[in-house]
């Protein structure tokens, strides 16, 4: 593993010299770290709740077919049972939270009649329990390090798609360890009959660590 780091959230993250991967998705890292944390977060992403063992339901934010064609091709030659579908308008984002009921979302940060900061926005106030991938060729370190800090809990290259199965993957795993947890806590806490916590700042809050 190389000594360079990543920060993220302020945290340094290693970075493998071979494939560039960040945290668990490079599988040397998964075999080398031996932090509980970690190893838990690995231990969910192979076994995963059984809601997910039935189609995985992905919404892309996506104004190019062919772009969230690809993104899907990638994910389902990683083994992903998947179904997806295509939005790139406010309207049609927040029609599809309620009729498509998607388990993730993965957007372009800049669409011609939309953006990805904004569909953040949406998806943080409307479905907080969704995790929101960005996937784009367009988005900088700076505007990353921002969308992560907004709730984003993962951001994927275009140019770099070998990342999207294991990012996806993870996602889910911590997605539904974090639903688990809040099955435990008290109403005030936001268990299952208080208000839904919404992203990290408060699973944070109620002593749930979060780390993306």
């Amino acid at each position: 593993m190389s000594e360079q780091s990543y920060k993220h959230f302020g945290k340094p993250r290693p970075i493998c010299e071979s494939c560039h991967a960040l945290n668990m998705e490079c599988p040397a890292y998964a075999r080398t770290i031996t932090d509980a944390r970690v190893t838990v977060t690995i231990r969910f992403r192979w076994n995963m709740s059984d809601e997910l063992a039935n189609p995985i339901r992905i919404l892309f934010v996506e104004d190019l077919q062919v772009d969230a064609d690809l993104a899907l091709h990638h994910l389902k030659r990683a083994g992903m049972n998947c179904v997806a579908q295509r939005v790139d308008t406010e309207a049609a984002l927040i029609a599809a939270l309620q009729a498509f009921d998607p388990h993730i979302i993965l957007s372009d940060f800049s669409l011609p009649q939309f953006d990805g900061m904004s569909a953040l926005r949406i998806v943080t106030q409307r479905a907080p329990h969704v995790p929101f991938l960005f996937v784009s060729g367009t988005i900088g370190e700076e505007r990353a390090i921002n969308a992560l800090r907004s709730g984003a809990v993962d951001y994927v290259l275009k140019e770099n798609l070998a990342r999207l199965a294991p990012a996806v993957q993870r996602a889910l795993a911590e997605a539904a360890e974090r639903r688990k947890q809040a099955e435990n806590l008290p109403p005030e806490q936001g268990g299952p009959s208080g208000p839904e916590p919404t992203r990290f700042g408060d699973w944070e809050r109620k002593g749930i660590a979060v780390d993306f």
